[in-house]
């Protein structure tokens, strides 16, 4: 929908109807798959995966850990992500040897770390919530009182004062 000037989308842009990917479906499993074996893979091969599936699945984690980044460390990563992009066009374009060689650089080099400290940052950061504290105050004393009388059962009855026959 257009009006004057301003472009007005009428859903917001999904990703996944290009890519094939269910939009918050967790990408992390299939992720660090595809980390661990760029590392051990060529430079032709590591091009070939991240052309195939590896730019989407970067972009997926990104965009759904958004807040596991510093600003500075996002501006840089989107930055990387660009630059690992650009040599995957020159790559595809042009079968370079060169482009692959700088693809893998900027991947494994690069990008792989940032991810994998993020990664490790999300369990860190998972493991460390606790439970739920209560709050200290009149109305959490009642309730435990309630409570505390609530599993003790009924009050009991007081037993009947024995009579005394001798005086």
């Amino acid at each position: 929908m257009i009006r004057g000037d301003v472009h007005i989308l009428s859903q917001p842009y999904d990703a996944s109807a290009e890519t094939g990917m269910v939009r918050g479906a967790p990408v992390q499993g299939d992720l660090i798959e595809m980390l661990e074996a760029w590392t051990a893979e060529s430079s032709e091969d590591v091009a070939e995966s991240f052309e195939e599936k590896g730019e989407a699945l970067l972009e997926e984690y990104v965009d759904q850990n958004r807040q596991m980044f510093s600003d500075g460390v996002l501006q840089n990563l989107t930055v990387l992500l660009r630059q690992a992009t650009a040599f995957s066009n020159m790559h595809e374009e042009e079968r370079a040897q060169g482009a692959a060689q700088q693809l893998k650089q900027v991947l494994v080099g690069k990008i792989v770390p940032i991810i994998k400290s993020a990664m490790n940052a999300g369990q860190r950061q998972r493991q460390g919530r606790g439970a739920a504290q209560q709050i200290p105050g009149r109305a959490t004393e009642a309730r435990d009182s309630r409570a505390a009388s609530a599993r003790q059962g009924p009050p009991a009855r007081p037993t009947p004062p024995a009579i005394m026959t001798k005086f």
